[in-house]
C-alpha cells in the first residue's frame, strides 16, 4: 500500500481477505491509507471473481498468483526479506516480477511487469486427459462403495 500511495498513479486496492482473516486485523493498517479508498472483500465473491475484477494482482506465493497469471493478469510476488530460494515458481523462472523489500533494500517504484518474460509460458488445457483422469477417480470411488 505504501508503494501504491507513492506511485502517483490513480490506484485503488482491492483486498481479498483470506477466509481465516478478520477485518479487525487490518483496520489500523488500512486507516493509514484512507486516500486510496481500499475495497475489502471477505467471502462475498470467490477468489476467481476477485481476480476477474483486478487489473494487477499482488501476493506472496499463493495459488491465486498462478491463477491470475494464467488469466493474463499482471502479477507481482511480494517476498519481504527473502533469504532462501524463491518459493514462487513464476518469479523464480522470470515470468513475473518479484519485490524483495527489507529495511536495507531500495523500495520498488514500479508495479507489475508489463514486458514479456525471457522465455515463453505455453499452456494448453488437455481436455481429454483431464476428463479421463476425472472418470478414473469416479470409477475408483464407485468401487469403494
Amino acid at each position: 500500500m505504501e508503494m501504491m500511495s507513492q506511485s502517483g498513479n490513480k490506484l485503488r486496492p482491492l483486498i481479498k481477505l483470506h477466509p481465516k482473516d478478520t477485518l479487525e486485523g487490518y483496520e489500523r493498517f488500512l486507516s493509514e491509507y484512507v486516500e486510496l479508498k481500499p475495497i475489502i472483500i471477505r467471502n462475498k465473491i470467490s477468489p476467481l471473481e476477485s481476480l476477474q475484477i483486478a487489473d494487477e494482482v499482488y501476493g506472496m506465493t499463493s495459488i491465486m498468483l498462478i491463477e491470475a497469471y494464467v488469466l493474463g493478469k499482471k502479477v507481482v510476488s511480494i517476498q519481504p526479506g527473502l533469504k532462501v530460494m524463491d518459493p514462487m515458481v513464476l518469479s523464480r523462472l522470470g515470468y513475473i516480477q518479484k519485490i524483495i523489500e527489507s529495511d536495507s533494500s531500495e523500495k520498488a517504484k514500479t508495479f507489475a511487469r508489463t514486458d514479456s518474460p525471457d522465455q515463453d509460458f505455453n499452456f494448453s488445457f488437455k481436455e481429454q486427459a483431464f476428463l479421463s483422469f476425472v472418470n478414473s477417480l469416479l470409477a475408483q470411488q464407485e468401487l469403494n462403495f
